[in-house]
């Protein structure tokens, strides 16, 4: 079943922008949220962002991240580099800066502050940390596929 999205770009600012400012989220910044980046980028050559709202060692790259491996190279396999991707911590202030928020997690997972809000869609699926790299290849199919439906409801 389809999401249905209604955003208008820029509104956050008051100024009209030309893209939607979009970032995905999920627990650590490891895997899902930066695949969902990545793709999204890959797919509209228009800019996401990607945070986590339980990060640890904010300020790593992923390939400073054993458990980032798989994720690392299945996006490989699409030809898309991300292991010099930074993992960033969410914080509530960061949600004015984007005109979507898409959380790649169970809404019982999220912390209260980002539940409720009304720029921000759920997207629940398991989190790959801790699958071999055929089950993170199932996710990140997963996540091009949802990508793919999400750009085409923003056109």
């Amino acid at each position: 079943m389809a999401t249905t999205i209604t955003v208008t770009p820029g509104k956050k600012s008051g100024t009209v922008a030309t893209s939607v400012r979009i970032l995905f989220v999920c627990r650590a910044n490891t895997g899902r949220s930066q695949m969902a980046a990545a793709l999204y980028q890959d797919l509209t050559d228009m800019p996401a962002e990607s945070r986590g709202y339980a990060v640890e060692q904010p300020g790593k790259t992923l390939d400073e991240a054993p458990r980032a491996n798989d994720t690392i190279a299945v996006m490989d396999e699409e030809g898309i580099d991300i292991r010099h991707c930074v993992r960033q911590q969410l914080h509530e202030s960061d949600l004015a800066n984007f005109d979507l928020v898409v959380v790649l997690a169970p809404t019982n997972e999220w912390p209260d502050w980002l539940q409720g809000e009304p720029d921000v869609i759920e997207w629940s699926m398991s989190d790959p940390v801790d699958f071999d790299r055929d089950q993170t290849r199932i996710t990140r199919d997963d996540i091009k596929e949802r990508v793919k439906e999400l750009v085409l409801e923003l056109e």
